[in-house]
């Protein structure tokens, strides 16, 4: 049984796609999400109505989140309170007889509480496993820490914010964590060498079990092929050089696009003008504040693309693929270009410690 807040994009195409491969290899999956994206009948979220009233709440508490914290600390922390915005009681009508031998646990922020979690795993009694997407399990409020290092003594006096009560209320919420873990007794799964340090040094969740276990990629999706099919796909010619950046928000502080601009106008200095005329930099994902970059080389975007074939073939298109990312627990775009033999460049962050 996966316990998600979604099952697409980001975080939540992570859980949906072990679910996706454990089915495959044979075994009996089922996922509960707060919001259900995809079509598969194994997957069950709440109804349609709960659903838009749940995205509703999430929408209140990210804007309640920037007021208490400033946009820029929320955007970049991403502060989430992992308030019950979902009721438990749909539950085991929807998944009926099934009697899961494992629990799974990912992002479940604005989903479920800890003490909601709690309870769905002590209804089934099976073992708890909790599959770290980012910091935000280990923490009293905030998925990303840069910096700070509260996480390693009970989140004790926020720096994300001046106000007394706020900084109550994240020691609170952190406590409330700690007393229903223990409830749980959870195993900790990381996908990242980085987040398994980060556990270690975590005053929540050192004491439970802990594995590394990095997030698989289908080779039947990811794979080396031909580059001048993929190039005509993506309508680039067979004798550029391909740069490609990847992000849901490409103007998010946390992917670093200002510091690949910044590299790459270096790079132009060096060139010479026909080995600049080359170069071509392909971005997919939101681009929200690309225009305001000033781009030395050509470049061509792709929104978000949904159809994991045409997506995977991004890889194929490129030369190398950059992840400038400053604070990340991914991405999954690292392991799916290593997988489809296309070199990454990238600073010492996340799941590139493991993979590059």
């Amino acid at each position: 049984l996966h316990v998600s807040t979604g099952d697409d994009r980001g975080a939540y195409s992570g859980a949906y796609r072990l679910h996706r491969n454990l089915i495959e290899a044979g075994h009996e999956s089922r996922m509960l999400v707060g919001h259900k994206v995809t079509d598969d009948p194994f997957v069950f979220a709440p109804s349609a109505w709960a659903q838009r009233l749940r995205l509703l709440g999430q929408k209140a508490l990210s804007l309640i989140s920037m007021l208490l914290f400033g946009p820029e600390e929320q955007r970049a922390r991403i502060f989430k309170w992992s308030l019950p915005l979902v009721r438990l009681g749909w539950v085991p009508g929807h998944i009926k007889s099934f009697e899961p031998h494992l629990i799974i646990v990912y992002h479940v922020a604005d989903f479920l509480s800890e003490a909601q979690l709690a309870n769905l795993c002590g209804h089934y009694r099976a073992p708890v496993v909790f599959y770290l997407m980012d910091m935000g399990m280990l923490t009293g409020a905030c998925h990303y820490a840069w910096s700070c290092g509260g996480y390693r003594s009970r989140c004790i006096e926020c720096p994300a914010t001046t106000s007394r009560l706020v900084r109550g209320l994240v020691a609170l919420k952190w406590q409330s964590k700690d007393r229903h873990y223990r409830r749980v007794q959870p195993a900790i799964v990381s996908g990242s060498e980085m987040l398994d340090e980060q556990v270690r040094e975590s005053e929540l969740c050192r004491i439970y079990i802990r594995h590394k276990i990095l997030m698989g990629v289908s080779s039947d999706l990811y794979h080396p092929s031909h580059r001048s099919e993929a190039r005509q796909l993506f309508g680039l010619k067979p004798d550029d050089l391909v740069f490609y950046f990847g992000a849901q928000n490409v103007d998010d502080r946390r992917k670093g696009f200002s510091y690949l601009v910044d590299a790459l106008q270096q790079l132009n200095d060096l060139l010479s003008e026909s080995a600049r005329e080359r170069i071509v930099l392909i971005t997919v994902g939101d681009r929200t504040g690309v225009g305001r970059y000033l781009l030395p080389f050509r470049h061509v975007h792709h929104g978000y693309i949904a159809d994991p074939l045409t997506f995977s073939k991004t890889y194929a298109a490129a030369d190398l693929f950059i992840c400038p990312s400053v604070q990340d627990a991914g991405p999954m775009m690292i392991n799916e270009s290593m997988m489809s033999g296309t070199p990454v460049a990238s600073f010492d962050m996340g799941v590139a410690k493991d993979l590059v």
